[in-house]
C-alpha cells in the first residue's frame, strides 16, 4: 500500500508497523501452526512494508521504528501531573520502562483506582505496557541477529546509542569487527575488549554479534565470562554464559542423523510450547521440523509414539 506524501509519514510507517507487531503478538495464544502462519504473514508484511519505506530489510525498519517511539524519552523521564500527584515514565539501567507516582512530594506503591479511569493517566499507562513489550521485541531481534550472524554497519551502531531501550542492552554485548571485538563505548566508535583494550569502529565497517561459537574458537571463552562476571554484567540475552552444543564424532560419523538425545522423555505441552517459541513447527503427523533457508538445511525431531506421548 503506497504511502501517503505528507509531512507525516514516518508516523503512518510507525502505525502500520504497531498494527502488525500487535498483530504477531496477541497471536501466540493459538496453536503453532496458526502461529507459524501468522508470523510468516507478518513477516511478509514487514518486508513490504520495509520495501515502501525505502529501508533496506526488515531488521531496520524495526529498530528505526522502534527509536521513532521513543524519541522524547532520549531526554530523559517524562512525566505528567494530574491534581497533586505526579506519574514518571523512566528507562532503569538494563533498558526496562519504569512508571512511578508521587504524591505531596511522597512514592506511592501503586497508581490509585481513581486516578487509573483519568484519560491520560490511563494513556500513560498503556505507554509504559508497551515500552515493555517493545523491548522484548528487541531481546528476541538481538538474539536473533546474534544467531544468524546478522552484519551491522558501524554509523547503525551509533544510531542505536540514540534509542533510550537499546542502549542499555547493546552496551552489554560482544559485538565483533574486522579488527577485534568487544562492548561498544563512546557512542558506539569503539569496541573495548576484556582487557579494557580499545578497537576503533569505521561509519562503514561491518560487525555482527559474537556468537558463542566464535568464543570458543578463540580459545578465550572462559577469560570473557570471567571479566563479565567480575564487571556485574546484566546482558540483556544469554551471550557469554550461553549453552553451547558443537557437534559430535558420532554425529559427523552418521551424517544427517543426531541420536544425541534419543530415549529422552519430555513434558509434552512444555515441549511443543518451547519448539513453537522458537518457530519449529508442529506437524501431528511428522512431528516437529525447521528449515533454515539460509544454509539449505532442514532439521527433523522425530518421536516414538508421537509428539503428544
Amino acid at each position: 500500500v503506497p504511502l501517503q506524501n505528507s509531512t507525516d509519514q514516518k508516523q503512518q510507517i510507525l502505525q502500520r508497523y504497531e498494527v502488525m507487531q500487535e498483530f504477531l503478538r496477541t497471536g501466540k495464544k493459538f496453536g503453532s501452526m496458526r502461529k507459524a502462519s501468522e508470523k510468516l504473514a507478518t513477516e511478509i508484511g514487514l518486508e513490504n512494508l520495509a520495501r515502501t519505506a525505502g529501508y533496506p530489510d526488515p531488521q531496520r525498519l524495526q529498530w528505526s521504528m522502534e527509536i521513532e517511539s521513543v524519541s522524547d524519552l532520549a531526554e530523559g523521564p517524562v512525566s505528567i501531573k494530574k491534581d497533586d500527584a505526579e506519574l514518571i515514565l523512566s528507562i532503569d539501567e538494563v533498558g526496562d520502562p519504569q512508571l512511578s507516582i508521587t504524591k505531596k512530594g511522597k512514592e506511592l506503591k501503586s497508581i490509585p483506582a481513581s486516578l487509573k479511569k483519568d484519560e491520560i493517566v490511563s494513556g500513560f499507562i498503556t505507554r509504559k505496557q508497551k515500552l515493555a513489550q517493545q523491548v522484548s521485541r528487541m531481546r528476541l531481534s538481538l538474539e536473533g541477529a546474534m544467531c544468524n550472524g546478522d552484519k551491522f554497519l558501524g554509523s547503525e551502531i551509533g544510531a542505536l546509542f540514540n534509542h533510550p531501550l537499546m542502549l542499555p542492552m547493546i552496551e552489554q554485548l560482544v559485538f565483533i569487527a574486522a579488527d577485534g571485538m568487544g562492548y561498544p563505548n563512546e557512542n558506539g566508535k569503539v569496541l573495548i575488549d576484556r582487557t579494557g583494550r580499545a578497537c576503533h569502529i569505521d561509519s562503514k565497517e561491518e560487525l555482527r554479534i559474537a556468537h558463542p561459537i566464535d568464543l570458543l574458537e578463540r580459545g578465550d571463552w572462559n577469560l570473557w565470562q570471567h571479566e563479565c562476571f567480575i564487571a556485574e554484567r546484566i546482558q540483556p540475552i544469554k551471550q557469554v554464559f550461553r549453552e553451547l552444543y558443537v557437534i559430535t564424532k558420532a554425529e559427523k560419523e552418521e551424517g544427517t542423523v543426531s541420536r544425541r538425545y534419543a530415549g529422552y522423555q519430555v513434558n509434552p505441552r512444555q515441549a511443543v510450547s518451547l519448539f513453537g517459541s522458537r518457530n519449529w513447527i508442529i506437524h501431528p503427523e511428522e512431528g516437529v521440523q525447521k528449515t533454515f533457508h539460509d544454509v539449505g538445511i532442514s532439521a527433523h525431531v522425530g518421536f516414538l509414539q508421537g509428539f503428544l506421548t
